[in-house]
């Protein structure tokens, strides 16, 4: 068998085709770079980083951070399409995770050419990006981009529910009437049999709601495995300015403070950075900033920090504490004194838990005031779609309230002609999100805040016992 002399050519063909081995894959550019002193050379090069796609390393093999940070630095697409999904969909940095997804696609990256289109087509309804990809290639990169687990994370964020609930309400509808393809009869027109429910000879229309359907249900946002910003921009500024000594000490103090308000993989990102950090991290004080609901439960906080954070004074451990003992144990004054400390300290979720229960329970609105009107929807969604694992029912007492505001309260909500009202057959809580538009009056905005949390906020947190702490 004969072998192709790569060697005898003249160096920039060797670098090129280096260059095209990176961009296959890191195995070959690996292999490459074991064939000969001169390919080892080449595949050293700071240049080869533009190329690798970091998305096609398997993870387990642990990718070093710095390697990362130098295919960024050369402005390697793969690195570019990571930071964008992570700035837009996990950070909510939605101008700048847009505008590094459409560098990436701009440099022809597979991924990133369908993730942008579908990005801009969901958020912003522009259909035109959708152009850019291969018609031929659409399930394949679409396969791509859906089939990649972006390791443990947050949840989805509000702004993306939103647009997916938009899109069921509104979509949906129009994919399952259309018959321009062997349709097959479904009795529950979501999104999990969009894939196979038309045969491949779809209308133009109908093939792109369907992609569109799968990006919006199969499609996971975050990228927790690496943080690619900064936890605090200016913290090599801070860090390389000529303070003296203990005033470093206190800057570096702050900023590990603000990392662990951000939420803990920023935390121990830090703590990981230097000696210094760690130091820094581990003081107790740093427990008082700790969100302990922004951890995933299944990484099991050890009840130790849990105690840890409380006895420092952390607001969400006295808000978990205070919902547990108002909702759970039906100590009313110790827990709603414990959420009304949280609730000063400005943990927003305490904030609302705490005007909520005050006006269900006691008939006072005026904690209602306390809620910042423009974040009142995002807090809500927050509140309620923490669910407190397995646990009790309500109480009878929170049954009888919600029956008093369900046979008192909720006639006057649908009453009221504010808000474009969707005539009811059956005026119940069940509808009250979806039966006025966002022009309603502010009575009818708080009767509907009010109607939620009672139909939807599991008050149980029986994961953890607090009276231990």
């Amino acid at each position: 068998m004969e072998f192709f002399p790569l060697l005898e050519l003249p160096e920039e063909i060797q670098a090129v085709v280096v260059e095209r081995a990176a961009h296959n894959s890191i195995q070959d550019l690996y292999g490459l770079k074991a064939s000969s002193r001169s390919m080892k050379a080449l595949a050293e090069r700071r240049g080869v980083y533009h190329f690798l796609d970091v998305l096609s390393v398997p993870w387990g093999l642990n990718m070093p951070s710095e390697l990362l940070k130098a295919c960024y630095d050369e402005g390697n697409p793969s690195t570019l399409y990571i930071k964008g999904v992570q700035f837009f969909y996990s950070l909510d940095l939605h101008e700048e995770g847009l505008s590094l997804m459409k560098r990436a696609a701009d440099a022809g990256y597979e991924r990133a050419v369908y993730t942008h289109a579908m990005t801009r087509a969901i958020f912003e309804g522009e259909g035109k990006y959708f152009d850019g990809i291969p018609f031929e290639s659409v399930d394949r990169s679409g396969k791509l981009v859906r089939s990649v687990k972006w390791s443990w994370g947050l949840w989805h964020g509000d702004y993306f529910r939103d647009h997916k609930v938009m899109f069921i309400c509104f979509f949906m509808s129009s994919f399952y009437r259309c018959q321009c393809a062997n349709l097959v009869q479904r009795q529950c027109h979501c999104l999990w049999h969009i894939d196979v429910t038309k045969d491949d000879n779809m209308c133009n229309r109908c093939f792109w709601i369907k992609e569109l359907g799968l990006f919006l249900r199969d499609f996971e946002p975050i990228s927790l495995l690496r943080v690619t910003r900064i936890v605090e921009e200016n913290i090599e500024k801070l860090m390389a300015t000529e303070f003296d000594h203990a005033h470093n000490n206190e800057i570096q103090a702050v900023v590990v403070e603000r990392a662990a308000r951000n939420s803990i993989q920023d935390l121990f990102g830090l703590k990981a950075s230097s000696r210094s950090m760690k130091a820094l991290a581990e003081r107790r004080e740093v427990y008082h900033f700790l969100d302990v609901l922004s951890v995933p439960w299944g990484l099991n906080m050890p009840s130790e920090l849990l105690k840890a954070c409380y006895a420092e004074g952390n607001p969400s451990t006295l808000y978990i504490k205070g919902v547990q003992f108002f909702y759970t144990f039906n100590l009313k004054e110790e827990g709603l004194s414990l959420m009304k400390r949280a609730a000063d300290a400005g943990y927003e979720r305490a904030v609302y838990t705490h005007a909520m229960t005050r006006a269900i329970f006691w008939g006072e609105g005026k904690y209602l005031s306390r809620i910042p009107i423009e974040s009142l929807v995002r807090i809500g969604k927050l509140v309620r779609y923490v669910k407190w694992c397995w646990g009790l029912w309500h109480t009878p007492e929170f049954k009888e309230r919600m029956a008093l505001f369900i046979s008192h309260i909720l006639p006057k909500f649908y009453s009221c002609q504010c808000g474009n009202p969707v005539e009811r057959d059956c005026p119940c809580l069940w509808h009250i999100d979806v039966t006025k538009d966002d022009n309603m009056c502010p009575h009818c905005l708080w009767l509907k805040e009010i109607g939620l949390f009672l139909r939807d906020f599991e008050p149980v947190s029986l994961y953890r016992d607090t009276r231990k702490w």
